[in-house]
């Protein structure tokens, strides 16, 4: 059927044009490298060819033709653009590109462009900071870390051997945390050393660096990186033997820095008869050790608050435990009147109280403190407390009670802490005061009579020290209205803002002022001068105090 209606041509026309342009917009496209599906470029040329004959011939047949064509050709593309989003192939090229040139920073001396450069820097930077959140969520230690980053470097940077050394925290050394590989050692073996590669791998495992007089040192110092091209001719690099794994090409040193800081180093090494490094691989690995750097900081500070938090966690059950054998309410005695000050630091405290009314001629009376704050040191408290109070209610004397208590602590091999400690017996019929003392901790005696102040008490070895110490009893006559008072070292050696101490003196005198009134009224007064005394300073050791006063 012929085209009648010359009106007809009019859109035609523009349909050729609107193909022309297309055409050519899209052939720039893929000049440019964009992606264009090949279903595109034929659908385009058929709309393009059959309108082109449809005029000519002025049929419609071909202009349907065409139209069948062109939605034919579209249909294929549409199916691969909706299962596939039309770039599957195009993203794998990318990935299998990315992968063989994953670490390839550089080769054979020639230089990667910045972008790519810069893009495969991070990918590496990303890989080092990955191994640093494995290694806290394994909750690995440093040499773990060290070592899967050793082996990353050196397949990054093509080495035959790698070595991470990190500076010492208290002493002027550099250690060996991780080797691996081929590594030459640049300093000088044992001349009893055999050139037996195992055993120079072990020996320089386990090595350690002053600050003087070889290369690791030298880049601690310094601070600055090192490529060592001619290692023969290099005064810092010794030359152990003609062994082969005794030789390198070339090595780089490079210090790990974290705020101009040096943690420590990364070395590598290459074989005798390899290829040397280029100055591009040294810029390489300063960059790599950068990351190192954070990620081993970034180890370290989670191993920080994870210890921390563990012995918060710790601190918060002693703390619970010590409650529960504290004194909650000291007990009515008959004529005596007691008061006792007690002031934890740190959640854990390590001084204990203990008062037992066994009968009226004998009312016993323990202060201890436990050297340190800790689990340990809450066992030792407990165990004190245990055995004193099996033993309290024999006949035995005070010494006697401390030297049995003394070799049930001592005994324990797997004890490193030690406690001071003063027992003592008192009388209430006779008003008669027996005690022992163990350690430093002090018995005072205020004379009502007198009106002085002695100091009862001798020091001595301290509960766990040894087996054999042997304690010594003391008895005094006392009197009416006489005051006795015990305390821990914390409380004489609490400072104000200006570190002045509290003092032994200040204490005496506050309780000598006060002497007239009862136990508990003299333990307000002194906690109310040591409030007013130490301000807002902080004490770093318990504070504890008995006080006892004839009736």
């Amino acid at each position: 059927m012929g085209i009648e209606n010359s009106l007809v041509y009019i859109p035609l026309l523009l349909t050729i044009i609107a193909d022309i342009v297309l055409l050519i917009l899209f052939i720039i496209l893929k000049v440019r490298r964009v992606y264009v599906s090949v279903f595109q470029l034929l659908s385009l040329c058929a709309a393009f060819i059959g309108t082109f004959f449809s005029i000519r011939a002025g049929n419609v047949f071909f202009l349907s033709l065409t139209l069948f064509v062109q939605n034919f050709l579209l249909i294929p593309y549409c199916l691969v653009f909706l299962f596939d989003n039309g770039t599957t192939q195009h993203r794998k090229n990318n990935a299998k590109e990315r992968d063989e040139h994953k670490y390839t920073f550089f080769k054979h001396g020639n230089k990667e462009s910045a972008p790519v450069a810069d893009i495969r820097f991070a990918q590496a930077g990303k890989e080092i900071m990955e191994l640093s959140v494995e290694a806290i969520s394994a909750n690995a230690g440093i040499p773990h870390l060290l070592d899967r980053i050793n082996d990353l470097i050196m397949q990054i940077t093509e080495a035959d051997g790698g070595a991470i050394l990190l500076v010492d925290e208290f002493e002027d050394l550099v250690s060996v945390r991780s080797l691996a590989g081929n590594f030459p050692p640049p300093f000088q073996l044992p001349s009893s050393l055999p050139h037996q590669e195992p055993a120079v791998k072990t020996h320089f495992r386990n090595a350690e660096f002053p600050f003087e007089k070889n290369i690791f040192g030298h880049i601690v110092k310094t601070g600055t990186k090192e490529l060592i091209l001619a290692p023969k001719n290099d005064s810092r690099i010794f030359q152990n033997g003609p062994e082969d794994f005794l030789q390198a090409s070339s090595y780089m040193f490079v210090p790990m820095k974290l705020r101009d800081t040096v943690m420590g180093i990364i070395a590598l090494a290459r074989k005798k008869n390899n290829e040397k490094f280029s100055p591009e691989a040294l810029s390489t690995l300063q960059i790599l050790a950068d990351f190192t750097g954070v990620a081993v900081k970034n180890l370290y500070s989670f191993q920080e608050i994870s210890e921390h938090t563990e012995i918060t966690r710790e601190t918060y059950i002693a703390g619970m435990l010590q409650d529960m054998l504290y004194l909650k309410k000291l007990p009515l005695l008959p004529t005596l009147s007691t008061g006792s000050y007690f002031k934890s630091m740190q959640g854990i405290c390590s001084d204990y109280l203990d008062i037992i009314p066994l009968r009226k001629d004998r009312i016993s009376f323990i202060l201890a403190d436990v050297t340190g704050k800790s689990m340990v040191s809450l066992t030792i408290m407990i165990m004190i407390r245990a055995i004193i109070r099996v033993i309290i209610n024999t006949p035995q004397t005070a010494a006697t009670v401390l030297n049995w208590t003394n070799r049930g602590i001592a005994q324990e091999k797997a004890v490193d802490h030690y406690a001071s400690a003063a027992l003592i017996n008192y009388d209430s019929v006779h008003k008669k005061m027996q005690f022992a003392t163990a350690g430093t901790i002090p018995v005072l005696h205020f004379s009502a009579k007198e009106q002085i102040w002695k100091k009862l008490s001798k020091e001595s070895d301290p509960i766990g020290v040894g087996k054999v110490t042997e304690y010594t009893d003391i008895d005094i006559q006392l009197e009416t209205g006489d005051i006795i008072v015990v305390y821990t070292d914390g409380l004489v050696e609490a400072v104000d803002d200006t570190g002045t101490q509290y003092s032994v003196r200040r204490l005496k005198d506050i309780i000598q002022n006060k002497a007239d009134l009862d136990s508990k009224k003299i333990i307000e007064s002194v906690k109310a001068d040591i409030g007013e005394f130490m301000g807002k300073s902080v004490s770093h050791d318990d504070q504890s105090l008995l006080v006892l006063k004839i009736q």
